[in-house]
């Protein structure tokens, strides 16, 4: 091995064990629960949101380095035929719907519905945890009825 491809791979090391490449969260997995649906308003949500006490797990895990930002999460799997709830880190979203990517163990933009060209639109740039009011993407039948109409 050349001493520059040693230094890349010592570089990338480094930087996952100090965080700054963090690709999957395994302290979400064990969290996830599939439902029926997302909550619909915030007090649904805040009320979800206690039921599965994510701050419990948010001082020991290890995805984030500020434990406040480990929050509770309702949204579609990346196929879009299932809704879970999982305790994970906050993502901010440009556009797109938000999804659990369950092989990759985090949430992630799923860039086959961009939300802001739906009505009523989402705005360009929003917390993960705001979902609930984003109607277009909270609803794993939003998805299943604009992925057919855009196929």
């Amino acid at each position: 091995m050349k001493m520059t491809e040693m230094k890349l791979l010592f570089i990338i090391f480094v930087a996952a064990k100090i965080g700054h490449i963090k690709t999957q969260c395994i302290a979400s997995v064990p969290t996830i629960r599939y439902v029926p649906s997302c909550p619909s308003d915030e007090e649904s949500w805040r009320k979800a949101e206690l039921q599965k006490n994510c701050q419990s797990l948010a001082e020991i895990q290890t995805c984030v380095q500020d434990s406040s930002k480990f929050k509770y999460h309702c949204l579609v799997n990346t196929f879009l035929n299932a809704t879970l709830e999982v305790c994970a880190p906050i993502r901010f979203l440009t556009g797109y719907c938000a999804d659990f990517n369950i092989q990759e163990s985090k949430v992630t933009e799923n860039y086959n519905i961009d939300c802001t060209k739906l009505r009523p639109a989402c705005p360009p740039r929003y917390e993960s945890t705001e979902i609930y009011k984003l109607f277009i993407c909270s609803l794993k039948e939003n998805f299943v009825s604009f992925v057919s109409r855009s196929v």
